[in-house]
């Protein structure tokens, strides 16, 4: 059965950058379009050590804060380059975003760095 209207189903990508992974701190990644959370993840500079880090994945809106999901570095066998998928949590209100809202990625800080870490979020318009 054909759609009775056009969906827009590209799926496109917002990245950021956060100094040092292994610091309790977040950044804030604007999403210049609207879509649903698909998938994402980061890669890390160097190994963490001690305990896991926990990455928290939300959306910020003038609703609030909604978590869609989190992302874990585990302290064993992390290194440079390594990467680590998001999980994602959020059903799909949670996971829908809103033109020029922006997406926090939430370190809680547990593990032993330093170590740079590069975000990205992938989003299906529509």
């Amino acid at each position: 059965m054909p759609l009775s209207i056009n969906h827009n189903l590209q799926t496109n990508s917002v990245s950021g950058v956060m100094a040092d992974v292994a610091t309790a701190g977040s950044i804030l990644v604007p999403v210049p379009f609207k879509g649903s959370v698909i998938g994402g993840g980061c890669g890390i500079s160097a190994a963490l050590t001690g305990t896991d880090t926990v990455i928290t994945v939300s959306k910020i809106n003038p609703q609030g804060v909604t978590t869609i999901g989190t992302i874990t570095i585990p302290a064993a066998g992390s290194g440079a380059g390594s990467q680590y998928g998001l999980v994602i949590t959020g059903n799909a209100a949670a996971c829908h975003v809103e033109a020029f809202e922006s997406l926090q990625f939430a370190s809680d800080g547990a593990g032993t760095g330093p170590a740079v870490a590069n975000f990205a979020a992938l989003i299906r318009g529509g």
